[in-house]
């Protein structure tokens, strides 16, 4: 079987969804997920699963002492025209009592997918963590804009232990007298970047190696590009494949100035149980690969459906030899939603 086999049979089975390596910890509460990263930035997210109305509330907060909490509202609405410019958010109890309800401006330039930031106030985290749904109401609104909030304050008080903040002044839920504590979060690791090199005189043709390679390609949606790396070491990323117009497969290969071929040192994915295949490596690729020469960064992504709300995304930081994971994101396994939580994460310097 040929590479760019393997990986048109890696794009179309989803890359195998292979899971995602544990993050620093995880845990299911009811409807509610929290997970942190390596350095204890927390997420706790509740929502509806991948087939239903997409909608969700993510709470995310930094472990530093004075990190406060950022609430994140996402949805897809279908409006008719005119479209409404806003729609009311409402909390209830189990009982229907209102608990607390706010109107939120919907911005016109965001089409049907909405990324609306909440105040992190005191009264609205008290309705989280005592509500049973939140509900948004408003025209072209169904009944299925609905947030269950069973299990919010048990996944953020495990955020609150995992942060040091249970019985602290600090703390979301299991709050108490005690000052925030005074010890750093953990350090992520530290990426020394490679310094820009020059993009110029570049060829224009890949070598003939690459052309056979992928000759195979589907010649509609073929394209390719190069980048210098570093003198003398050129990286060729060929498009192949797309899936329904959201995951392509991206074949790359690496050669020096005169167009032989070179390799580079593993590039580590981030995943646990997956086959060798999963890599992004020369002469294989990966999904919807890109490079970005002046951040040295490279980025790999797998969307699960076309509104991009579910997947994986992993990027890395080329420091001159090699290309070290910076990032490792994902939408869990539970619930669709933009703003994915990071697993894994590095400094850049």
């Amino acid at each position: 079987m040929t590479r760019l086999a393997v990986l048109a049979g890696l794009i179309f089975a989803g890359l195998s969804t292979p899971a995602l390596a544990a993050p620093a910890a995880g845990a299911g509460f009811g409807e509610w997920q929290a997970s942190c990263d390596n350095t204890l930035v927390c997420s706790a997210i509740g929502g509806t699963s991948y087939n239903a109305t997409p909608i969700y509330l993510q709470i995310d907060r930094g472990a530093g002492p004075g990190d406060r909490p950022t609430l994140m509202l996402g949805t897809q609405i279908g409006f008719g025209d005119p479209r409404p410019r806003s729609v009311l958010m409402r909390i209830e109890g189990a009982d229907g009592a209102v608990l607390y309800e706010r109107r939120l401006a919907l911005p016109a330039d965001q089409g049907s997918l909405y990324r609306l930031r909440l105040p992190a106030t005191g009264p609205l985290l008290a309705a989280i963590r005592n509500g049973a749904r939140l509900r948004l109401i408003g025209e072209g609104v169904d009944e299925g804009y609905v947030v269950k909030l069973d299990g919010s304050s048990a996944a953020l008080r495990w955020i609150d232990e995992r942060q040091r903040r249970a019985g602290t002044v600090t703390a979301l839920v299991a709050r108490g007298t005690a000052p925030a504590s005074s010890a750093p979060p953990p350090l992520a690791p530290l990426i020394r970047r490679a310094p820009a090199v020059s993009q110029a005189h570049l060829p224009a043709d890949p070598p003939a190696f690459v052309l056979a390679a992928t000759a195979d390609c589907e010649a509609d949606g073929r394209s390719q590009a190069v980048y210098r790396l570093s003198p003398g070491k050129l990286m060729w990323l060929v498009t192949c494949n797309s899936v329904a117009g959201y995951n392509t497969g991206v074949m790359m290969y690496v050669t020096d100035e005169a167009g032989r071929r070179l390799t580079l040192p593993p590039i580590d994915h981030g995943f646990e149980d997956a086959d060798d295949e999963a890599d992004v490596t020369p002469d294989q690729g990966g999904s919807n690969l890109e490079y970005d020469p002046r951040t040295r960064t490279l980025r790999a992504a797998f969307y699960g459906r076309g509104m991009r709300d579910t997947g994986w995304r992993v990027e890395w930081t080329w420091d001159g030899h090699a290309f070290r994971r910076s990032l490792l994101a994902s939408s869990g396994d539970e619930h669709a939603t933009y703003d994915w939580p990071a697993s894994y994460r590095a400094r850049i310097h």
